[in-house]
């Protein structure tokens, strides 16, 4: 699945270690929901204001499309996690 080599490519990168299949598990459960969350919110939302116009690489603001800003908040979460901000 797209979201395997993905989740194993951010564990190693922010963690530097290889996910186990637990959290492998529960990874791909939270960016199908997350991306499920983000499709509906898309949806279901009408702009208040006419859209500005989009800034090329404007990394300030979240992703649009729902499965990138599924995978934005799995980056985020990975960053709260206890290996990440614990000194051993």
């Amino acid at each position: 699945q797209k979201n395997h080599a993905f989740i194993q490519s951010a564990f190693e990168l922010i963690l530097s270690r290889p996910v186990n299949s637990q959290e492998q598990i529960a990874a791909i459960r939270f960016l199908t929901v997350q991306e499920q969350l983000f499709s509906q919110s898309k949806t279901n939302t009408k702009p208040t204001s006419k859209p500005k116009k989009p800034v090329k690489n404007d990394f300030s603001q979240p992703a649009t499309e729902s499965a990138v800003r599924a995978r934005e908040s799995f980056v985020h979460t990975l960053f709260s996690h206890n290996d990440f901000v614990t000194i051993r």
